[in-house]
């Protein structure tokens, strides 16, 4: 019951955090906005290049951490905003470069979400399509349980960076995985469901283009900067012990 309290707790401060992102940080959003809608663009567009299901996922994979790379130092703007209350809207001189160890460990985590499809892509190749779909979605569930392992990777990467390691985040998380699983998942669950629903919507043609576009980009806002809030306050809790 205590530890339902306290994730009760985290999902309220991450929606707060939410709200004073729009507020304090709104062109940082709307930048990150425009780079979604890049992504996206790129999702379709890139796989055209190739003909093969494994070509078409691994130029999806390097889409996804080429926007990663440009948004960055927005994304470190955020998790500096939710810990020191910090808005600065425009990254700082020498943004990139003090971003690289965020933009490599960010680009491991998407290379790890990744991997299954990757994975499932050679395995069907040969001709194995169930073992294809028990690679799927054993990867899956294993990158699901190594992302929450490393819940502070990205905000140790963003505000220590020079103390930043898998190992340490590990080292952080081990003795409270479900707990920070259920934090990290938990308050971005709101997000999944409307994006089934407007995908849905979107099959079915009852909501038109211009709606689907804005609650679409509200909703991987909210899934995408739910857990960051909610990692970067844990961040904090977990390295002042």
């Amino acid at each position: 019951m205590v530890a339902l309290a306290d994730i009760e707790s985290v999902a309220r401060r991450a929606y707060a955090d939410l709200i004073g992102m729009a507020r304090d940080m709104w062109p940082v959003l709307l930048t990150l906005c425009a780079l979604y809608v890049l992504a996206v663009m790129g999702y379709f567009a890139l796989p055209l290049l190739v003909d093969t299901k494994l070509g078409e996922t691994v130029l999806r994979l390097l889409d996804f951490i080429g926007v990663t790379a440009i948004a960055a130092p927005y994304y470190i703007a955020l998790h500096r905003y939710v810990a020191f209350g910090e808005a600065r809207w425009l990254p700082r001189a020498g943004a990139y470069m003090e971003a690289l160890p965020y933009i490599a460990y960010a680009s491991f985590l998407e290379t790890m979400w990744f991997a299954p499809m990757i994975a499932a892509e050679i395995v069907d190749a040969f001709g194995a399509d169930v073992l294809s779909d028990v690679a799927l979605g054993l990867g899956f569930f294993a990158s699901w349980a190594i992302a929450a392992s490393l819940s502070t990777l990205l905000p140790m990467a963003a505000l220590n960076p020079r103390r930043a390691s898998a190992a340490r985040a590990f080292a952080q998380v081990r003795g409270r995985f479900w707990y920070v699983f259920a934090a990290t998942n938990g308050p971005a669950s709101p997000a999944v469901f409307a994006l089934v629903i407007l995908a849905n919507g979107a099959g079915l043609r009852t909501i038109g283009a211009v709606p689907f576009a804005i609650l679409g980009l509200a909703a991987m806002l909210m899934l995408q900067l739910t857990p960051l809030a909610v990692a970067t306050r844990l961040w904090q809790r977990l390295e002042a012990r």
